[in-house]
């Protein structure tokens, strides 16, 4: 979440980012894809590759659970960033068609989110996406957790995890359970 002044945002980020070491750094917006003149100057001034990415919502009933067994209003996020030579636009949009999204009340407000998580898994790679499960979120009070770490070695979870290209996760433990033999 950028905090700087609109006005020098681009100048202050490809100054960060050269100073760096990294060679790919990926921008996210809440369920729409950063600006695509932003990413080009970026590109243009660090000489990195700069991706396009998306943090969508994906509704925790995509994993099908039960109903209440897992409370409505709960979900997670993934990060899902695009190949700067695919047309992000288009396969965004075909993402939302293709996992069924919806809109939703969760309290005083309304989120745009994922239904089908399978077929997210099916559909960004055709746009060579990648795929980061990132965190637990909720209306308030849900969890004291927002972690993956509280959900990575449930069953539904683990079947999806070959599509995933990598996956935020806060404890040593989840990191180590992803070892190659799980």
């Amino acid at each position: 979440d950028y905090r700087g002044a609109r006005e020098t945002a681009i100048k202050e980020t490809a100054e960060k980012i050269k100073e760096s070491a990294l060679s790919v750094v990926m921008f996210t917006d809440h369920e729409k894809l950063p600006d695509l003149d932003f990413v080009i100057e970026l590109t243009r001034l660090t000489g990195r590759t700069i991706l396009r990415g998306v943090e969508l919502n994906v509704f925790v009933d995509a994993w099908s659970k039960p109903e209440g067994k897992i409370e409505k209003s709960l979900f997670f996020h993934v990060l899902v960033g695009f190949d700067p030579e695919e047309d992000a636009d288009y396969a965004l949009k075909n993402i939302y068609q293709e996992c069924r999204s919806e809109d939703r009340k969760l309290q005083s407000e309304t989120i745009k989110g994922i239904c089908d998580f399978k077929k997210l898994c099916e559909t960004a790679p055709k746009f060579g996406a990648l795929i980061i499960p990132a965190h637990l979120h909720s209306t308030s009070d849900a969890f004291k957790s927002r972690s993956i770490d509280d959900i990575y070695s449930d069953a539904e979870f683990l079947k999806l995890c070959p599509h995933f290209t990598a996956l935020e996760v806060t404890s040593q433990t989840t990191a180590s359970f992803f070892d190659g033999k799980h």
